[in-house]
């Protein structure tokens, strides 16, 4: 993962506080946190649980060290049921929806094990911490120490 880029298609679609709309990457120059679930992860259990990034959607807003984006890249069958669910619950912060699969085709150095689906980018996004940093204290601790700047 470490020397590849991120990319982020433009086809996505992004859902927040029941409203969708495309996604469209703006110029940023802040590292990105990326959560992404792949068609392998049961959609519905994933947005039954949204509220369990909340810590880091909460860190990123106050500290502005970076910004935090939710990616979901259901299989086409699901695709209308993941809008529906994402529309109803109103979840008050933005999450996108990989419809076409170009999300997975554009980032093939993602592996498929979900324990490399969480992980911060630089500026150019490119991955330099790998791993969910609500999995525990010592993960939390390392994620905090790279977005100080602690770590290099």
């Amino acid at each position: 993962m470490y020397g590849a880029q991120l990319v982020l298609p433009s086809d996505m679609i992004v859902v927040k506080a029941g409203k969708t709309s495309l996604y469209k990457e703006q110029d940023s120059l802040s590292p990105l946190l990326l959560v992404y679930y792949d068609y392998a992860e049961c959609g519905s259990c994933r947005i039954s649980k949204l509220e369990y990034l909340d810590t880091l959607y909460s860190l990123s807003e106050r500290s502005g060290l970076y910004e935090m984006l939710v990616v979901f890249s259901p299989s086409s069958e699901e695709v209308p049921e993941i809008l529906s669910q994402l529309t109803v619950r109103n979840y008050h912060n933005a999450v996108l929806i990989d419809v076409t699969g170009s999300f997975a085709k554009s980032n093939e150095f993602i592996p498929e094990e979900s324990a490399y689906h969480c992980f911060l980018t630089d500026i150019e996004r490119h991955p330099v911490f790998v791993g969910d940093p609500l999995a525990s204290s010592a993960m939390w601790n390392l994620f905090i120490g790279k977005i100080s700047g602690k770590y290099p």
